[in-house]
């Protein structure tokens, strides 16, 4: 998982002329995700696939932000990270063939039916 997270912060830096800032908030947040997922899996992180990268682990992250009481914005922010880097892992290979896509490293299933995280509507006070 380090190659793909180091690949993706490249990709953001060069391709998507990211601001450090942001690159390094992604990195944050996806460095989170993953150890916590390796933790979750009882392995260290060098030896997380990607195919680890389950639904579960990505509930019980969420989860776990919620229970430290991170506000729905921070929790939204780190699913989005792992929404796009996941994206990037998908299209890479299905670049590279699409049977590799669907039955090896980036399991279909990951994340569908979780929806997003969304910010809460906030009412202007009156």
């Amino acid at each position: 998982m380090h190659e793909h997270l180091k690949r993706f912060l490249q990709f953001l830096r060069l391709n998507r002329n990211a601001s450090p800032h942001t690159v390094r908030a992604y990195e944050s947040d996806l460095s989170q995700f993953i150890t916590h997922a390796a933790a979750g899996a009882g392995i260290k992180r060098s030896e997380l696939t990607p195919a680890q990268l389950d639904r579960s682990a990505i509930r019980r992250f969420l989860g776990e932000l919620h229970a430290l009481g991170q506000t729905r914005a921070s929790s939204a922010r780190r699913d989005q990270a792992r929404t796009s880097i996941a994206t990037r892992m998908k299209w890479q290979a299905a670049a590279a063939t699409v049977i590799a896509c669907h039955t090896s490293w980036y399991p279909n299933t990951s994340g569908r039916g979780l929806g997003r995280c969304r910010r809460s509507p906030i009412a202007p006070r009156v």
